[in-house]
């Protein structure tokens, strides 16, 4: 497998009135094409930092961040939205649906403001929407969908166009523990279908799921994990 990310001596300083937050310390990773990796830390570790930087969302205040080879930390804003745009794919706790138009249409937005044509838009946004289970709902609007689905189309709208790279920051915290444990199974098919995933959770028990797991502690890693195949789903 080739190496997607590479982080090497990673800091990120926040000033707070008298004294500076050390959200990351000093961070070396890498993390290859094709792995499924949970990042798991207590509130203030530094596991959403490290996502925000990952997903070019925020940038360092020392080291490199080597994307498919490329140095992003010394990058342009405008580069770093154009890479986030059709490199990453983002799933958050809140699903961000628009609630006037259908699944389909949730999905397909990611290629309208991409300007894409609107046959090849709608399908790829089909083909999204297949990916998670969710062929037969794609008409329905989010007030049709169950929390689980609506979330399922929140996945879907990250996998348009193939990203690179799929994020997901606590992307069971608003579902019951059944429809967690349905979207994990998603998630799993997902890697094995050949998507790289990053899964950021407070959660043990979600990020065990993973093949890898990165255990975060003040801005530091301190526990990287591998095994060779997810736990069980029960």
């Amino acid at each position: 497998m080739s190496k997607l990310i590479k982080l090497n001596n990673i800091h990120k300083h926040y000033s707070m009135s008298n004294f500076i937050v050390r959200a990351l310390d000093g961070v070396d990773l890498t993390i290859d094409e094709g792995e499924f990796t949970s990042i798991i830390g207590p509130s203030g570790s530094g596991k959403s930092t490290i996502m925000n930087i990952i997903g070019c969302l925020d940038i360092v205040s020392k080291g490199d961040y080597y994307l498919c080879g490329e140095n992003v930390a010394r990058l342009s804003d405008r580069r770093l939205a154009d890479i986030r745009n059709k490199r990453l794919g983002f799933v958050f706790q809140n699903y961000n649906l628009l609630n006037n138009i259908s699944a389909l249409e949730n999905v397909m937005l990611a290629g309208k403001y991409a300007k894409m044509k609107s046959k090849e838009c709608k399908l790829l946004a089909k083909e999204a929407l297949r990916k998670v289970g969710l062929e037969g709902r794609m008409f329905h609007k989010p007030s049709e969908l169950s929390g689980g689905q609506q979330q399922r189309v929140a996945f879907a709208r990250a996998l348009f166009g193939n990203p690179l790279l799929l994020l997901a920051d606590e992307p069971t915290g608003n579902l019951d523990s059944k429809t967690s444990k349905e979207i994990l199974k998603m998630l799993v098919n997902l890697n094995k279908q050949g998507t790289t995933i990053i899964l950021v959770t407070h959660d043990m028990d979600i990020a065990n799921v993973a093949t890898r797991k990165i255990e975060m502690l003040d801005g530091k890693v301190i526990n990287d994990i591998r095994r060779e195949k997810e736990n069980e789903i029960n």
